[in-house]
């Protein structure tokens, strides 16, 4: 893997990884090699941290009118939210692994819905992110469950792995979450705040 990049220098693939500037099999090809070379994975934390520092000093922009609602209706939420309601009277909701839509947030990032919890104004998702994707700086004005299910993500300096748990708090920045390997992700969030299926 190492050729490919070079065995002395990983200093300039390792900054366009951590930017998101490689192209996907590049991409692909560097997250393998970070995650047996040391030095790689050290550079890549390295860049990642000036990269989320940059992201601070971007000032928040407002989302278009309606975007929540046409995401959400892009991920079939309003689907789930039917059938919920049509089975109110069991007392379980079951969604196997072959039922649901994956669609796509963001290169490499897809998001499933799981379940609308209309009493608790919830929104419970699944998040795959492929090796090397990453999810830009956004903010939360509401509370987000994180439970990382498989993989590794990466998250204001913070390295989380399969059974860790982050609960970020309302009114929260939440800075670039990014993997090397890929990851698999069980989100609980509000109904109400934009970005509801975003981590």
């Amino acid at each position: 893997m190492e050729e490919v990049f070079g065995p002395d220098d990983l200093t300039e693939p390792a900054a366009a990884f951590a930017l998101g500037a490689l192209e996907p099999e590049e991409t692909t090809a560097f997250a393998q090699l970070a995650a047996v070379n040391p030095n790689a994975a050290r550079e890549v934390r390295a860049f990642r941290s000036v990269v989320d520092a940059l992201a601070l000093n971007v000032p928040l922009t407002a989302p278009p009118a309606g975007l929540r609602q046409r995401l959400l209706s892009s991920l079939g939420e309003q689907d789930v939210a039917e059938a919920a309601s049509s089975s109110a009277a069991t007392d379980r909701w079951v969604v196997r692994a072959s039922e649901g839509i994956w669609q796509e947030m963001e290169p490499g990032v897809q998001v499933k819905v799981l379940y609308k919890d209309k009493s608790r104004d919830t929104i419970t998702t699944l998040v795959k992110l492929e090796a090397g994707a990453r999810i830009p700086r956004h903010y939360h004005d509401g509370g987000e469950e994180c439970y990382v299910i498989s993989g590794d993500i990466y998250d204001d300096n913070i390295s989380m792995n399969a059974g860790d748990y982050i609960s970020l708090m309302r009114d929260t920045m939440h800075s670039f979450v990014s993997t090397i390997n890929g990851a698999l992700l069980l989100i609980i969030s509000p109904l109400g705040h934009d970005g509801a299926v975003t981590i």
